[in-house]
């Protein structure tokens, strides 16, 4: 897995590097968590995306042999940090 982290942060902190895992068809990543954080939005660059509560994304492949996400916090009032956390995994 490749791990990115991309500068520049306002409102919530950056989530802290996103590992990333294969189970059968489906990517698990996670990342390491944001004190203060209420959750999570990630984007997946297969069209996916969601907002979890705790620092874990299960992202299905469709097929694909790679599949990359970027990982923001959220704040309580809804703000989404500008800094994200990235990271791919290939089959």
């Amino acid at each position: 897995p490749v791990e990115t982290d991309l500068p520049g942060v306002t409102g919530p902190a950056a989530p802290g590097k996103v590992k990333g895992t294969l189970e059968g068809n489906r990517a698990v990543f996670t990342w390491s968590g944001v004190p203060g954080a209420t959750g999570y939005k990630w984007v997946g660059d297969n069209s996916t995306s969601g907002n979890v509560s705790q620092p874990k994304a299960v992202v299905r492949l469709h097929g694909a042999s790679k599949v990359c996400i970027q990982v923001r916090s959220l704040s309580e009032n809804g703000n989404v940090s500008q800094g994200a956390a990235q990271a791919c995994v290939s089959k």
